[in-house]
């Protein structure tokens, strides 16, 4: 199983959210040229009385962002981009037979689903640009409901105003993420390990789509939230991978099942492409995590306490940030000794 286990959940008890709001996929990056830190995720429309509810993956109202200089503080620089005031093809209500709430008190629209899920903010060749992903039309394959996109500031500044440069869906699926190279090469990432490189103006895809060249689970989990960072030469494909347990009692990354833990799973390799090597679980809990170095190079990952599962942590849908330590060989785990200090 790797690094994650019950050292992680002593750890996570200890651990505190950054600030109240009610908040999944937490994502921060830091930009240096700035020397601040900007973080969004998964948000709920705060103009509905649904506290701590999870109604978002059905209903939501755009991407919100906050600003810190210190990782403590945090300044919200309210919602940068909405589906009335910017949106063009993403407006569009759909019917999904997916729901998974009872939305009673959204007057008229208990058929209608339209929301932004998991978007993150990247700092690219002096822009900055927002990824994300929304419900989309029912169809055969459920993941395939989904839709992901890119949008663009135009003004330079994290706060927008955004338009989206490509003017429709990127592809089908959801949970997509940025990576630049140390070549200046953009890629952009997706679900569980779709890839593609970006043309240089950030337009559209320069090539075909392909998955990602890694090691399978036996019995082939749902994998999400997919993340990639660089250390040290090494490439880092991070996943959200839910450990199960089936009706036979057995636990594990399994297809099937009751979901226990919503983990933070890794492997590493010398292309970005692959082949990456075999998974660990890294933390435990901290699922749709993704890694970042602060101002003065030390690394954390990002954490937000899933509220689904059997798992049940001190907080749920909160941001929050746990430091992390790596070993010789380059895995990492968290670093719970310095948490709460």
């Amino acid at each position: 199983m790797g690094f994650g286990g019950e050292s992680d959940i002593d750890g996570l008890a200890k651990l505190e959210p950054l600030f109240n709001y009610w908040m999944r996929d937490t994502y921060i990056t830091c930009v240096q040229e700035e020397g601040a830190y900007y973080m969004t995720g998964t948000t709920s429309d705060p103009s509905r009385d649904f506290p701590g509810d999870n109604h978002a993956r059905d209903f939501n109202d755009g991407i919100y962002v906050w600003k810190s200089k210190d990782l403590v503080h945090w300044a919200s620089l309210g919602r940068v981009w909405s589906f009335e005031d910017h949106g063009t093809w993403h407006n569009e209500f759909v019917l999904s037979d997916a729901s998974q709430q009872n939305l009673a008190g959204f007057e008229g629209m208990q058929d209608k689903r339209r929301s932004v899920w998991a978007p993150e903010i990247h700092f690219v060749n002096g822009n900055y640009y927002i990824v994300g992903s929304m419900n989309w039309h029912p169809s055969e394959d459920y993941e395939e409901n989904g839709r992901v996109f890119l949008l663009e500031s135009e003004s330079g500044r994290p706060e927008g105003p955004y338009r989206d440069p490509v003017g429709k869906p990127l592809a089908n699926r959801v949970d997509p993420s940025l990576f630049q190279d140390d070549d200046g090469s953009v890629y952009f990432i997706w679900q569980e390990g779709r890839i593609a490189r970006m043309k240089p103006d950030m337009s559209g895809f320069a090539e075909e789509p392909r998955r990602l060249h890694e090691e399978i689970y036996p019995d082939d989990p749902f994998v999400q939230g997919v993340f990639i960072t660089k250390r040290n030469d090494l490439y880092y494909l991070v996943q959200a991978i839910w450990w199960m347990e089936n009706a036979n009692g057995e636990q594990g990354y399994l297809k099937e099942g009751n979901r226990v833990y919503y983990d933070c799973v890794v492997s590493t390799s010398k292309n970005v492409y692959g082949p990456y090597g075999k998974k660990y679980t890294a933390i435990r809990g901290a699922g749709h995590t993704n890694l970042f170095q602060d101002r003065e190079g030390s690394w954390w990952a990002t954490y937000f306490g899933n509220p689904i599962g059997k798992m049940r942590p001190s907080f749920m849908a909160r941001p929050a940030i746990i430091p992390l330590k790596f070993d010789v060989n380059g895995r990492f785990k968290g670093d719970w000794e310095k948490v709460g200090n």
